[in-house]
């Protein structure tokens, strides 16, 4: 997915190894792109470690409720 390829562009960028990231479409698709998306705690962790944490805590909050229905049965 596009999240994994720059999550991985980055983490290649932060141990100084070389990297292109080629995608089909501009990068500025990025900045357009408002699905939300739960991370657990571990993927957090790997952010925080790479340094890209501190640049998305600000977008980002809790998930305090989850609800598990089945309508259909």
């Amino acid at each position: 997915s596009n999240l994994t390829g720059l999550c991985l562009a980055a983490t290649l960028c932060s141990l100084n190894q070389p990297s292109i990231l080629i995608d089909r479409r501009d990068i500025s698709f990025v900045q357009k792109d408002f699905r939300a998306i739960a991370l657990s705690y571990g993927s957090k962790q790997i952010l925080d470690k790479i340094g890209l944490w501190k640049k998305l805590e600000q977008y980002s909050g809790p998930i305090k409720e989850i609800r598990v229905t089945d309508q259909y049965s």
